[in-house]
């Protein structure tokens, strides 16, 4: 899992937030923009957006303390987007992985091509979902 003393590739974007419910607005602006230059369908540029809404309010009803900031590492792929939070989020992904949190997992899922969530031992943890941008139909 990446962490933000990893390399980070010079294409990435990052961003740090409060970890305040008003912080969500730009991570889904953000979201938007980074899936809509990556040539994002409208339906698949939702998807994204919803996902990383949901990851953001969720890690943000976890977070241990209003001290620290939520860091969101964008970055762009041929043929999709690579998104990675990163924080203390063991609570979170402790909740995901727990029968409370399986619903909350299942759309998270649903709405991205790969799911990685750090062990519950990593700090800073990090959670990062990757999307592939859909192939156009043949006509």
């Amino acid at each position: 899992m990446p962490t933000p003393s990893g390399n980070i590739p010079p294409d990435a974007l990052e961003i740090r937030l409060p970890p305040r419910v008003h912080s969500l607005r730009v991570a889904r602006a953000v979201a938007s923009v980074i899936a809509g230059d990556a040539g994002f369908s409208y339906d698949a540029l939702i998807q994204v957006r919803l996902a990383v809404s949901e990851l953001c309010e969720g890690a943000i009803r976890f977070w241990p303390s209003r001290e620290t900031h939520l860091l969101l590492r964008f970055l762009p792929l041929e043929e999709g987007v690579d998104i990675t939070i990163i924080g203390p989020l063991v609570d979170y992904v402790r909740h995901l992985g727990s029968r409370e949190g399986s619903e909350e997992l299942l759309f998270l899922q649903g709405m991205v091509d790969i799911l990685e969530l750090c062990s519950p031992d990593d700090e800073p943890g990090s959670i990062r979902i990757v999307k592939q941008r859909p192939l156009e139909p043949d006509l």
